[in-house]
């Protein structure tokens, strides 16, 4: 019943053969943030006939830790360009469906800022000005998808470069002008 109502390991039990699949949980929690070694056998019963195994099998995984920010970056080179994403990285996934763009907070303002959260990843876009020391600040009710949350605000300072030159024009890619009009395009 627990297989069936977790998505996940339904579809993990769905994908093993019959009867050659197992789920276990622990007696206790495990410890956060450590390496767990699972061992099964060595003497392991076989569906395939009589004999044992002989050596044990043995997986390893980690368990998750505390959700904090263990990143950030801004372009390359030491070069943080105004219209690149200021990125946040964190130790755990983001809960994306808790999330919300008021979580983080950008001073000076970021004038038309977007907030994209992307597994472990937040990334922050917006009209940034160049030569500019911009601060986020996530908020502590930031969670995982553990069910963790920050507990404390997380802080990541940005200086973005001198701005480049830019030329745009009201419509980007291929463009047909009208072969009447004169010529002339707009940028």
């Amino acid at each position: 019943d627990e297989v069936a109502a977790d998505a996940e390991m339904k579809a993990r039990s769905d994908r093993a053969e019959k009867g050659r699949w197992l789920a276990f949980r622990t007696a206790q929690p495990l410890p956060p943030d450590t390496e767990v070694t699972v061992t099964v056998g060595p003497g392991t019963p076989s569906v395939e006939g009589p004999r044992k195994s002989a050596k044990p099998a043995v997986w390893k995984f980690r368990t998750f830790g505390p959700l904090k920010m263990v990143g950030q970056q801004c372009g390359w080179n030491d070069e943080c360009r105004p219209g690149i994403p200021f990125r946040l990285e964190f130790s755990n996934s983001i809960d994306f469906d808790a999330f919300r763009p008021e979580m983080v907070r950008v001073e000076p303002a970021l004038p038309a800022k977007v907030v994209d959260v992307i597994g472990a990843f937040l990334h922050i876009r917006g009209r940034m000005q160049g030569a500019t020391r911009y601060t986020v600040t996530v908020a502590p009710e930031l969670g995982d998808m553990f069910g963790q949350t920050l507990g404390a605000p997380a802080r990541a300072v940005f200086t973005t470069t001198r701005a480049q030159p830019q030329l745009t024009a009201p419509s980007p890619g291929f463009l047909v002008l009208d072969p009447s009009a004169p010529p002339r395009f707009s940028v």
